[in-house]
């Protein structure tokens, strides 16, 4: 099998020749110290790994294109964006954003170093402002020839992966990006009928979006979040104000051809039961407790491997940045007899590293390539 056919058999729970061996994607900070800026797809190339290619292309662009990308920093005909610097030095740069609308001033702050980007002040104070995100803010467009030209160039090297628009998958979460999380959490017990509202304005912008993929070649997205992990929230809660939403993202993106993974960077043991009611194809990042998760990799395949691929489970720090070859196998031996031995696995990194040694990681590819069915 080639790249492109191991990964997509494990997708769809069946049994490739060997295990798939991938990450969740190429920092930008991990390929500067490591790999002299080479792109993702010189780097997968290199360690010859199966390709997770993660990637995107707007004909809209945020004002400041070194920020992840958001809705929110996009300008449009009511949703003007400007920013100023307000520091820059050896540290980080903090961007100050002011967003003009036909009904007031929105201000958002963001803090950004050399490994990545995030939200110190959030843009949405007062609870009618979510209609001015309905009303105002716009929807960036998709450029699906500048997609479908990313999977052409990807080849036989893996899958076409991105996110669903706006910050990360799941309405929760990007409801917490909008006003805090502990902010959101506090208003499910005083005013949950606003947290509703709030979710059914974000779910309505997701499945615009979403609408707009028709055509692009993207073999899977994903939903979720780390915000709905049980690192976060309840049980109870995912039930109420995640899984309604998430279910109708899983469903609109089935009906345009797109499968759909589920993003749980952090606990989810408790939480498993309702995964699985996700309608998503598989489940990530399966964070080991070294990572801050609490993964039980067998009791994970026990509960969702008749309905949903896996993906992750390795502990990028024991195995990357403080591992070697020894090290990483057992990682692997362990995977391979708790979840990956009869199929539907794909193991990988769970989430994003900073630090890792490119021989350990080329050691992790050659070992898995050990592990036959």
């Amino acid at each position: 099998m080639n790249h492109r056919e191991r990964l997509l058999t494990a997708l769809e729970r069946g049994k490739p020749d060997r295990l798939p061996a991938t990450i969740h994607g190429w920092m930008d900070y991990w390929a500067n110290k490591y790999m002299n800026g080479a792109d993702q797809f010189e780097i997968y190339r290199y360690f010859d790994m199966d390709a997770q290619i993660f990637y995107f292309a707007w004909l809209d662009e945020p004002v400041v294109s070194a920020m992840y990308f958001t809705g929110d920093l996009v300008p449009g005909p009511n949703w003007k964006v400007h920013y100023d610097i307000v520091k820059s030095d050896a540290v980080s740069t903090i961007y100050k954003f002011t967003i003009e609308t036909p009904e007031g001033i929105l201000t958002k702050t963001m803090e950004k170093n050399d490994q990545m980007a995030w939200v110190t002040e959030y843009p949405i104070k007062e609870k009618d402002q979510i209609h001015w995100i309905r009303k105002y803010m716009p929807l960036p467009r998709p450029d699906i020839q500048r997609i479908n030209q990313a999977f052409e160039r990807m080849g036989d090297m893996g899958i076409l992966r991105a996110g669903i628009f706006n910050h990360q998958g799941g309405c929760w979460q990007d409801a917490c990006n909008y006003v805090g999380t502990q902010r959101m959490i506090m208003e499910v017990f005083d005013d949950p009928a606003w947290v509703h509202e709030f979710l059914g304005i974000i779910l309505d912008y997701k499945l615009k979006f979403i609408e707009s993929l028709r055509g692009a070649r993207i073999d899977m997205l994903e939903n979720g979040g780390g915000d709905g992990s049980m690192s976060v929230i309840s049980p109870a809660i995912f039930e109420e104000f995640c899984l309604p939403y998430d279910r109708q993202i899983s469903a609109a993106l089935h009906e345009i051809g797109i499968r759909t993974v589920y993003h749980t960077c952090g606990k989810m043991m408790a939480q498993l039961h309702l995964i699985k009611q996700t309608g998503c194809d598989a489940s990530e990042t399966l964070t080991p407790p070294g990572m801050g998760g609490d993964a039980d990799l067998r009791k994970i395949k026990e509960t969702l491997g008749d309905t949903m691929a896996l993906i992750g489970g390795f502990d990028q720090k024991t195995g990357f940045e403080r591992g070697n070859p020894q090290v990483i196998r057992r990682q692997i031996e362990h995977i391979w007899e708790a979840a990956a031995k009869d199929g539907g696995y794909i193991m990988a990194a769970s989430d994003h590293f900073f630090e890792g040694d490119p021989e350990n990681i080329r050691a992790y590819v050659e070992i898995a390539k050990e592990f036959r069915y």
